[in-house]
């Protein structure tokens, strides 16, 4: 989304838009955060040497598998941002009215 205002319009916006919602907002970042960080920690914890081609193969195994691991955690945090963006927008169109159209 392009804004086409200047910088600090579009945060003041998305401060007025998360208004009750921030704690929501924390909690999911922190799950995903240290979910994320744990999984990436364990790929990291290959012990084996190059020397055997069987290690070597499980060590491929092991990134794939945990990048699929992130990819999928990435993409769950995408949909929870976007279903707590509609939340909190549902949430100022009820109490302020803005945005509907009343022109019936």
């Amino acid at each position: 989304m392009v804004e086409s205002k200047c910088v600090l319009e579009p945060l003041w916006w998305s401060t007025y838009l998360m208004e009750g919602m921030r704690l929501v907002s924390l909690y999911l970042m922190l799950f995903f955060g240290a979910v994320i960080r744990v999984v990436w920690a364990c790929l990291g914890t290959f012990l084996g040497n190059f020397s055997n081609v069987w290690k070597c193969l499980s060590f491929v195994l092991q990134i794939v598998m945990g990048s699929s691991i992130v990819a999928m955690f990435l993409l769950q945090n995408l949909a929870s941002n976007t279903v707590l963006y509609c939340i909190c927008l549902a949430r100022l169109r009820m109490v302020t009215g803005w945005g509907y159209c009343c022109s019936r």
